[in-house]
C-alpha cells in the first residue's frame, strides 16, 4: 500500500488522473454506509487507494476523467450518495447492467444545456453502453449533472469551477460516438495544458 507521499511523488510525474470502472462499488472511509444489498462487494483498501489518487490529483488540479465506478467515487468523495442497486428502487424499460456484448450502445442518455457534455455534441441525444448496477442518488456538493437517461438516471456529472473533472456512467474508451471521441479529445488537451502550466512553475 502507497502512503500519501507516494501517491503524491507518483502523480507529480502525470499530467491527469483516470478512475476507470472496477469490480468494487465504492465505500468511502466515514461515514461508511450501510449496505443494504445482497449485490454489494466492498475493497476497502482499493477504495481508499482511489479516494487518494483523487484527493491528491485535485488538490494539483489535475484533469480527472471518472468513468462509471469513477464517475460514482467522484460523487461519494463531493459528500453524495448511491442507489446500491437499481432494480431494487428502479422499474426501467431500460437494462443499465446489459448483458454481453458490453461494448455495444443499448441506450441513449440526454446532455444537459451549458455543461461541456453539451458543448462537445451537436445533437443532445447520444447512443451509450451501459454496465452499471450501481447510480447517483443525491450529487456531491459543487456537482452538476451532465447527462441521464431517458428514465432520470444520472450519467455523467461535472465540476463546473474545476479545470477539467468528468464522470459518466458509460463507457467511452470504445469511442461509440463522436461524444465519445471528442471527451477524450478534450481530457488529452487537458492533460497538455496541465502540463505546459506545470512546466512553466517548475521555471520559475
Amino acid at each position: 500500500m502507497f502512503s500519501v507521499v507516494d501517491k503524491s511523488f507518483l502523480l507529480d510525474r502525470c499530467t491527469s488522473c483516470i478512475n476507470l470502472k472496477s469490480c468494487f462499488p465504492p465505500k468511502p472511509p466515514s461515514p461508511i454506509p450501510e449496505i443494504k444489498s445482497k449485490f454489494i462487494t466492498t475493497n476497502e483498501e482499493r477504495t481508499e487507494f482511489e479516494f487518494r489518487i483523487l484527493k491528491e490529483s485535485l488538490k494539483k488540479k489535475m484533469p480527472i476523467l471518472g468513468i462509471c465506478n469513477g464517475m460514482q467515487l467522484i460523487n461519494i468523495f463531493f459528500g453524495g450518495s448511491l442507489h446500491q442497486h437499481l432494480p431494487d428502487v428502479l422499474n426501467s424499460p431500460i437494462n443499465h447492467e446489459q448483458p454481453a456484448p458490453k461494448d455495444l450502445p443499448t441506450h441513449q442518455v440526454i446532455t444537459e444545456q451549458n455543461t461541456l457534455l453539451n458543448s462537445l455534441v451537436t445533437e443532445d441525444k447520444i447512443m451509450v453502453n451501459s454496465t452499471h448496477h450501481q447510480a447517483i442518488k443525491d450529487l456531491g456538493k459543487g456537482l452538476v449533472i451532465s447527462a441521464r437517461a431517458l428514465d432520470n438516471v444520472v450519467e455523467a456529472i461535472e465540476l463546473p469551477t474545476y479545470p477539467f473533472l468528468v464522470g459518466v456512467e458509460w463507457h467511452p474508451e470504445y469511442l461509440n460516438s463522436d461524444l465519445d471521441k471528442k471527451l477524450f479529445s478534450s481530457y488529452v488537451e487537458a492533460a497538455s495544458d496541465y502540463k505546459v502550466t506545470k512546466e512553466k512553475k517548475l521555471e520559475v
